[in-house]
């Protein structure tokens, strides 16, 4: 196995904390209408997602 030791270009790690950050949105949106769910009704919402980065809340 090959270690690549050579170091991230400024543009390589603007990138990388883009695609961080929006994962980190996801999941903090994922929480809130979580949360949003178990405050209105006495089960707890069953979250689908179709794609990385839109869900929806689905009646069990």
């Amino acid at each position: 196995m090959r270690l690549n030791l050579t170091p991230k270009t400024p543009m390589q790690l603007h990138a990388e904390n883009d695609a961080l950050r929006q994962q980190i949105a996801f999941l903090e949106a994922q929480m809130q209408l979580l949360r949003q769910g178990e405050a209105n009704t006495d089960q707890s919402p069953t979250l689908t997602t179709s794609t990385p980065y839109s869900w929806e809340l689905s009646p069990e």
